[in-house]
């Protein structure tokens, strides 16, 4: 005969198994789609940037208050907003010191929205 606990248990466990297959898969997944939409947008969130830079986003920060990354926060915002050029300029290596002139930036920011 068999026993019934152990088939339980084991049926249990494949269940679990399963299930952590099935949310890593749904995890790369939405990665996937998040570096393909990357390459269509201009104008990237903070973590898309750093999705797009394959950096952490503290990183990221780190490199907005030094100055070596371009990007925009608008007075009385929470979030900073980075051009696909900047960064490609960052990874680049030919982009200059972040300026205080981002009136074009802004402009393009508030069109999208």
């Amino acid at each position: 005969m068999y026993d019934t606990t152990k088939i339980t248990q084991r049926f249990d466990f494949l269940e679990s198994k399963l299930d952590l297959l099935f949310k890593e898969q749904e995890e790369f997944s939405k990665k996937m789609l998040l570096k393909l939409s990357l390459n269509t947008k201009r104008l990237f969130t903070k973590p898309e940037a750093a999705e797009f830079l394959g950096l952490n986003e503290k990183y990221l920060d780190q490199l907005t208050h030094q100055k070596k990354l371009k990007f925009l926060k608008r007075k009385g915002q929470k979030f900073k907003y980075f051009r696909k050029e900047d960064l490609e300029e960052y990874i680049l290596g030919t982009g200059t010191e972040a300026d205080d002139d981002f009136e074009g930036f802004e402009n393009d920011i508030l069109q999208k929205f």
